[in-house]
């Protein structure tokens, strides 16, 4: 009988362990009958949203979720459907940005955000990386820029009916190697201060653009709006559309 006894036991360690793993629980100490101790998984909220082009749905784009500490940490990863609907799982109250990759497309990285509840209607566009290619050549005239070889940032600062908002403030706390706000035609303004008055037609462009040589995680300084955090990866887009 104390043999018996004692390869019950044996048995019954891993399978413990076993169960552990499949239901999401810690399990500290030895794992009998009386000795288990569960600590709750993190709680989580659900994503959803659509990535189009032009109105177009996208489907087939890797879309990955990433935690801003540590930078760079995958929360989940997923595609986009034949309508563009992608749906994601993230960690209820960390701070996220979401990468958006498809061949043919420039890769688009969104700004940091926390979640506290489920939330649907995150969409996002994509550009065609030739159009990509097309707005950088004309800011950065004669410099030979190349999408692959920089981390780029844009941002649109728009009032509730998407018109540009003029004069406003752009001021990221790590300083570009390159770039600012832009005229309408898409060329560079020389400051970084949104065309006022603003531009009455569609721009070339957005209204600021600008590059690092190297990734980095930024804080972006808008007047009349909160700060905003993001993160900028080589051979990537961040896009940022601020409402006003």
């Amino acid at each position: 009988m104390k043999n018996l006894v004692k390869r019950k036991s044996q048995v019954l360690r891993p399978y413990c362990l076993i169960m552990a793993v499949l239901v999401g629980i810690v399990i500290f100490s030895g794992c009998s009958e009386d000795e288990i101790v569960i600590q709750p998984g993190p709680s989580t909220v659900e994503l959803s949203g659509i990535l189009s082009h032009d109105g177009t749905p996208v489907d087939g784009a890797l879309v990955t979720a990433y935690r801003a500490d540590p930078p760079n940490t995958p929360v989940t990863v997923t595609d986009t459907d034949a309508a563009g609907s992608y749906t994601a799982t993230i960690i209820l109250g960390v701070s996220t940005h979401f990468t958006f990759d498809k061949l043919g497309y420039a890769v688009l990285n969104t700004q940091y955000r926390a979640f506290s509840e489920n939330t649907s209607g995150l969409d996002f566009e994509v550009v065609l990386a030739a159009d990509a290619e097309t707005v950088i050549d004309i800011a950065f005239d004669g410099m030979g820029l190349d999408l692959a070889d920089k981390a780029w940032l844009a941002i649109d600062v728009q009032d509730a009916s998407g018109d540009d908002v003029a004069g406003v403030t752009i001021t990221p706390d790590s300083s570009p190697n390159g770039g600012g706000t832009l005229n309408c035609d898409g060329t560079l303004s020389g400051g970084n201060t949104t065309a006022d008055p603003a531009c009455v037609s569609d721009r070339t462009g957005p209204m600021y653009l600008a590059y690092y040589d190297a990734d980095a995680e930024i804080t972006i300084a808008i007047s009349g709006s909160s700060a905003i955090s993001a993160p900028v990866r080589l051979g990537a887009v961040t896009f940022i559309v601020v409402e006003q």
